[in-house]
């Protein structure tokens, strides 16, 4: 099950979630939690706003959400839809729900990543597999309901990308791939708005590898993100890589010191923001960045 925090009031946290069980052949939910500062969050809280069919619709496993200013709900299945080759979705307000693509195999396949807005309202993402190559794309959907794919990784340039893009200037995208490049242990990489990609990192194993999370991207255009293995310890590295493509380990984990495979960004940043909250309600305890 994924968890993505929508909005977050004062007094009033919305949390939007989709899910299965276990990664199983179940169909996916997507639900809404709302809780009050003064209320933990219990079954009365929970609304179920769609449940997928396993047919057409869409299936199992589904991905993390994306809400817009009028509240709709977008996300992808990696099963269901025409071809079971996973859908695109959108479930609006009032929880129906609409199927925007059904991918084919050629356009992509059974994605597991997340969606990725513009602000001309089109949506970007990745299929695991699929493509020309059978080693998955990164794909646009634009709001008329047209996808194209922006580009199919060949396992030179990147194999399997399980996470999603993330937006950078001039309509540039960012992300990574679990598989491929120089040592077949992924790649992080960038796409032009053209389609034009280039491999900023080949991981080696001993700076990291496969990656399956989602990249961060501050201000500064630095990324930052996480590889499932490797390092000293291969229990996976927290790395970055700056705005002129060099590349850092800022931490590598050993199985002691409280992280072994870290697999989402998305958990870090929940955790961070929990940490935080409680900082504000307790100066004394939770965590600080600088």
């Amino acid at each position: 099950m994924r968890i993505q925090p929508i909005s977050f009031a004062s007094t009033v946290a919305v949390i939007l979630m989709a899910g299965c069980a276990l990664h199983g052949s179940l169909p996916g939910v997507v639900e809404k939690q709302t809780s009050t500062s003064s209320t933990q969050p219990d079954a009365s809280h929970y609304t179920v706003l769609y449940t997928f069919t396993n047919g057409v619709d869409g299936g199992s496993n589904p991905g993390g959400l994306l809400r817009d200013s009028s509240g709709n709900i977008y996300g992808m299945t990696e099963h269901g839809g025409d071809n079971n080759a996973g859908v695109v979705y959108k479930v609006d307000p009032t929880g129906v729900e609409t199927v925007l693509h059904s991918f084919n195999g050629t356009d992509g396949a059974n994605p597991v990543s997340d969606l990725v807005r513009d602000k001309a309202g089109n949506l970007y993402g990745t299929t695991w597999v699929g493509g020309a190559f059978d080693d998955g794309v990164v794909f646009k959907l634009d709001p008329t309901g047209i996808v194209t794919v922006l580009h199919s990784f060949s396992g030179k340039n990147g194999k399997w990308p399980f996470g999603g893009v993330v937006l950078g200037a001039n309509g540039s995208l960012y992300g990574t791939t679990q598989y491929g490049g120089a040592s077949d242990k992924g790649v992080i990489f960038k796409l032009s708005a053209s389609g034009k990609e280039t491999v900023l990192h080949s991981f080696t194993g001993a700076d990291g590898a496969q990656p399956i999370s989602d990249l961060t991207r501050d201000g500064g255009g630095n990324l930052y993100g996480e590889a499932f293995y490797g390092g000293p310890s291969n229990d996976g590295v927290v790395f970055k890589v700056d705005r002129s493509g060099v590349y850092t380990v800022l931490h590598a984990f050993s199985g002691t010191d409280g992280g072994v495979h870290i697999q989402d960004s998305f958990w870090m940043r929940l955790a961070i923001y929990s940490e935080q909250q409680a900082a504000v309600a307790n100066p004394t305890v939770g965590l600080y960045l600088s």
